[in-house]
């Protein structure tokens, strides 16, 4: 019976698997992104800068929503069924060819770098899967090192503290790359978490671009409508325009900082204004349906939590007329789950329980326990497809095909 490798804190077998492969992740540069929250936001928006340039440009994310084929996507489409077949058998046969038998995680990865070497991109907007220091995405070696954000997730794996995460994260910066830190290492925390990042990249003789106070100003903010300004050491980059919320206004800061970095030059600012205007983010803060409104967050930590309440209020105060939505939850068994349930009970009007399809699931029975013990009230027994107000879907990113059933 085949079993599934487990995670191996090496990247030896990663790094082996590419020399079988013949290297395909040095056939382009690489734009690695790690960071609790706001990477994959992050990712999109700069593979989508990358591509208004005019470069051909590859993107890899994880997890994905719905199926596979979303996660490695070249000039801005997903990669076919087949060619995902081709290029995950080609990285067996790389493994295979010097008796490694890598994890799913690492077959996909070397499968993402061999395709964008048969792709001939000119750029690799590539996430990690977790933390920095060992995933496999690290066995290539970024042109741009991006870290948008450090939380408490993965603890099992990363660490208990904000230090011990932020320890991991910095290890994706590694010498002769430009380093991008985005503004909730400055915003969020206390300024030795920033530091760990940046006396890396010291260490490195690499001087970060960060994004603070002073290269982002937000100018008027909606739950579904950001307009800000960003001033960076090429550009000012005024009236923009992001259909979504603030916190999106700091990943596109961020996705500026890097493609700047990566092109080593200023962005068509017309192009950047009109890009900007046109992006969507799939699974973060998205309207699913309008009428009654039905909305879809995967966040699923604490730290993102406290953000999409902070969402849920500005909508309850401004579009819903004082009406707080339904929240509806589900959420893995290796997350802080109290903690989120937590952040979103001041701006609940009342949680139901889901369990996402995924072994990792919290049963339902016990997510509903855990509810009301920090609320004092139990969740309701409602169905979703029943409910007619405000509607929140939360808590985990694999609730993303329950809303096949919904429409717009």
């Amino acid at each position: 019976m085949h079993q599934e490798p487990q995670i191996n804190p090496s990247l030896e077998n990663m790094q082996a698997a590419c020399a079988a492969a013949g290297h395909p992740e040095r056939a382009y540069s690489i734009i690695q992104i790690t960071g609790t929250n706001g990477k994959t936001s992050t990712a999109r928006i700069i593979e989508q800068l990358l591509i208004a340039e005019g470069l051909k440009t590859g993107l890899y994310t994880s997890p994905s929503l719905i199926c596979d084929t979303e996660r490695i996507r070249v000039g801005g489409n997903d990669i076919s069924a087949s060619d995902l077949a081709a290029a995950k058998e080609a990285a067996r046969v790389a493994a295979t060819s010097i008796d490694l038998q890598l994890t799913a995680f690492e077959e996909m990865t070397l499968a993402m770098f061999i395709h964008f070497q048969q792709s001939g991109v000119d750029f690799a907007v590539v996430e990690v899967g977790m933390g920095g220091r060992w995933d496999a995405t690290s066995a290539a070696h970024p042109a741009v090192a991006v870290i948008t954000a450090v939380g408490l997730d993965h603890q099992e794996f990363l660490g208990d503290t904000h230090e011990e995460i932020a320890f991991d994260k910095a290890h994706i910066i590694k010498p002769g790359a430009s380093v991008v830190l985005g503004r909730s290492l400055f915003s969020q925390h206390e300024p030795h978490i920033a530091d760990i990042f940046i006396n890396r990249a010291k260490g490195f003789g690499l001087h970060p671009r960060s994004v603070t106070d002073d290269v982002l100003k937000v100018i008027d903010s909606a739950p579904l409508k950001t307009e800000f300004a960003v001033t960076t050491l090429h550009a000012n980059y005024s009236d923009l325009h992001l259909p979504a919320a603030s916190y999106q206004a700091s990943n596109a800061a961020t996705a500026i900082m890097a493609a700047e970095a990566a092109l080593g030059r200023a962005l068509d600012t017309s192009l950047v204004r009109t890009t900007l205007s046109q992006l969507t983010f799939p699974g973060r803060f998205e309207v699913i349906r309008k009428e009654p409104l039905l909305i879809f967050d995967g966040s699923h930590n604490p730290a993102a939590a406290h953000m999409l309440a902070r969402q849920i209020a500005s909508l309850t105060e401004g579009q819903l007329a004082g009406e707080k939505p339904i929240i509806a939850l589900g959420i893995l068994n290796d997350k802080d789950a109290k903690g989120i349930i937590a952040a979103l009970a001041p701006v609940a009007a009342g949680f139901i329980v889901l369990e996402p399809a995924s072994s990792r699931a919290i049963p339902a029975a016990q997510l509903a326990k855990l509810i009301t013990e920090v609320t004092g009230q139990a969740p309701s027994n409602q169905q979703i497809e029943t409910i007619r107000q405000p509607l929140i879907i939360t808590g985990s990113l694999s609730l993303y095909p329950l809303l096949q059933s919904f429409s717009m």
